[in-house]
């Protein structure tokens, strides 16, 4: 698919998700500056399966923080999404609220913690930068969407995805944590569907230590929702915006060029 105009990043992932669902009924999402393991497409093909018809898993995340989680053959669930390579379903997609009609559940401070993943990060000024029109995330509208219905996400415990992405068009291009992809998939499922309370605490300790590191810098104030560093803002010089679409497995793959 091409358009005249570009779109930039947060309309084009929607736009593409949106058709991809309605086609296939579930999607694997994949930015042109990823570099994926070979083993990437069979852990989001096996989770797409596995987890079909559970509506409480909306997402399958290929990426996964450099943090302390144990066994790297295992996957597990978070409460939280993952932006650099993932999968969804038509089921989950549905719950997606592209306006954020409704966030006044972020007043309860208690509600207000656990959506910044007990206070390990901030992703509720994340709302109201996005509602105030500061910035243009379709990330932190699924985070919130995807929050909202108490869903999870399934991680592999080592990434199957890098960001390769260097060319100093996003607002945090000096996040780029050095990860030890896996070159093959989990093969250790969560025994139930529910968060894995040792993965999520490893997780919030990353988190800290990544927020204190950009404590007091022009960055910190406008964090991201992938591991708090998600590029809200793109340069694009190209007049044509492309979305790049093959079939794999039966699911539909969107490619997205920044």
């Amino acid at each position: 698919m091409q358009r005249e105009l570009n779109w930039g990043l947060a309309r084009s992932v929607i736009a593409g998700v949106d058709e991809a669902c309605a086609e296939s009924g579930r999607v694997i999402v994949v930015e042109d500056d990823l570099r994926l393991s070979p083993a990437f497409l069979r852990f989001m093909n096996e989770s797409l399966d596995r987890y079909s018809d559970d509506d409480r898993v909306m997402q399958v995340a290929g990426y996964m923080f450099p943090a302390e989680v144990g066994a790297p053959n295992r996957a597990f669930f978070l409460p939280f999404i993952g932006t650099w390579g993932w999968a969804t379903w038509a089921r989950a997609w549905k719950a997606f609220d592209p306006v954020m009609r409704d966030v006044a559940f972020l007043e309860d401070p208690a509600v207000r913690r656990a959506f910044d993943l007990d206070d390990a990060y901030p992703y509720s000024k994340l709302v109201e930068r996005q509602r105030t029109f500061l910035q243009d995330s379709w990330a932190i509208r699924w985070y919130v969407s995807v929050f909202r219905c108490q869903g999870l996400a399934l991680y592999p415990a080592q990434s199957l995805v890098e960001n390769a992405g260097s060319d100093g068009s996003g607002t945090h291009d000096a996040y780029r944590p050095r990860v030890e992809v896996s070159s093959t998939p989990p093969s250790l499922w969560p025994a139930a569907v529910e968060v894995d309370g040792d993965a999520l605490l490893a997780l919030q300790h990353h988190l800290r230590q990544v927020r204190r590191g950009w404590r007091g810098s022009a960055m910190a104030t406008s964090l991201s929702i992938e591991s708090a560093a998600r590029r809200v803002w793109t340069k694009v010089d190209a007049e044509i915006d492309p979305i790049a679409r093959v079939v794999a497995a039966g699911t539909r793959i969107a490619s997205f060029r920044r």
